[in-house]
């Protein structure tokens, strides 16, 4: 038997062992978060393509499909060299991608941040929180001090998200883009 011994599966497994692998990073009551995975770019597309998403971040929607596979192969790539990336979260009843959720170095910050996206069609669902409180558990396990996020000063929503969620207010900072946004700060809680 030659090569690397696929030509002797079955068509089936040699697809499945062509698959990108998934890592399941964090499993909650309603929701998935994992790794992206490249047939996830028409969902990436929805919600970073939506200007009622990015409009707080000053950031601009992606445009097509081609710019969602970039954002995930970048995003993966930045998994690979700091082990924490913004996961795609799933809702587990539906098996739809609705957001995006997790931890990294944003807006230029040295110190470990949280971000998250939904779609419009699952705000006001929760989501949003039951994620960040995952995260947040994540990191604490995995032993980082503190999670730091910024947001936008009239994004209330998401301000009410962060406090529910333990994080406390600490003033405002200056971002990459020059503009300035209110920093909260979540440390572990003792028990």
């Amino acid at each position: 038997m030659g090569g690397n011994g696929q030509e002797m599966l079955a068509p089936a497994i040699r697809k499945h062992l062509n698959m990108q692998m998934i890592t399941t990073r964090i499993v909650t009551p309603r929701l998935l978060l994992r790794d992206w995975v490249e047939e996830d770019a028409l969902s990436v597309l929805a919600i970073f393509g939506n200007e009622e998403v990015v409009r707080w971040t000053g950031a601009v929607p992606i445009p097509d499909v081609a710019h969602a596979r970039q954002w995930v192969g970048m995003s993966n790539h930045y998994q690979a060299q700091h082990g924490v990336q913004e996961w795609a979260v799933v809702e587990r009843a539906s098996g739809e991608v609705v957001g995006a959720c997790g931890l990294g170095y944003f807006d230029g910050q040295l110190e470990l941040g949280l971000a998250y996206h939904f779609a419009p069609k699952v705000w006001g669902m929760g989501y949003a929180t039951e994620a960040v409180t995952a995260c947040l558990l994540y990191a604490w396990q995995a032993g980082y001090p503190a999670v730091v996020a910024l947001t936008d000063g009239h994004n209330e929503a998401s301000q009410h998200v962060l406090e529910r969620c333990g994080f406390t207010r600490t003033g405002m900072v200056r971002i990459e883009d020059g503009g300035e946004a209110v920093r909260y700060v979540a440390t572990p809680v003792e028990a």
